[in-house]
């Protein structure tokens, strides 16, 4: 069994949730495996990312309310419903200071949740066409897979840049990690 111990700033928690906006989610997300002809894997829903404030590990993630950091890395850990993901080679201590300075940032700026780029994404899901925001104009409105893309880009340049169209299924089938 996990625990919080084993977490380091910058591992990455998919999150599979019931609920009416969290079954669309993975609707669209099994629309997205089968095009990309990706094997059949779990479906998640959300991406939290794990940051050191003042030398504790909490989480950061992108819901209604825009970016925010909270205190409950706790009750991720030991869920079943989540995929718990760390770095092939793992972050450097100042890989990780940045990740946690980049999340932590986004918390600080107001900025708001991207309930438009739902739509985006089932466009792009169902066309192969993004037609929404992109590069610096897409960071300021961030839905949670985005948020953690654009931690993960600054850190690694684990997207090359192409943070605006990731989603869950984009950021567990990201070469650079693997299973924690």
């Amino acid at each position: 069994m996990k625990s919080i111990n084993d977490y380091k700033p910058g591992d990455i928690i998919l999150v599979r949730n019931n609920g009416l906006l969290p079954k669309g989610i993975k609707l669209f997300m099994n629309i997205y495996r089968k095009k990309k002809d990706v094997s059949k894997t779990e479906l998640y829903n959300h991406v939290v990312v794990v940051v050191n404030l003042w030398g504790k590990m909490w989480i950061a993630d992108s819901a209604e309310k825009g970016v925010q950091v909270n205190e409950s890395l706790e009750k991720y850990v030991t869920r079943e419903n989540c995929l718990h993901l760390t770095w092939k080679t793992p972050l450097t201590e100042e890989e990780q200071e940045l990740f946690s300075k980049t999340a932590i940032n986004y918390s600080l700026n107001p900025t708001r949740y991207d309930f438009i780029n739902f739509y985006d994404q089932i466009r792009y899901i169902l066309t192969g066409k993004w037609k929404g925001k992109t590069g610096d104009k897409s960071k300021k409105r961030l839905y949670c897979s985005e948020f953690a893309a654009v931690c993960m880009d600054v850190v690694r340049n684990s997207f090359k840049g192409v943070t605006w169209d990731k989603n869950p299924i984009d950021i567990q089938l990201c070469e650079d990690l693997i299973e924690l």
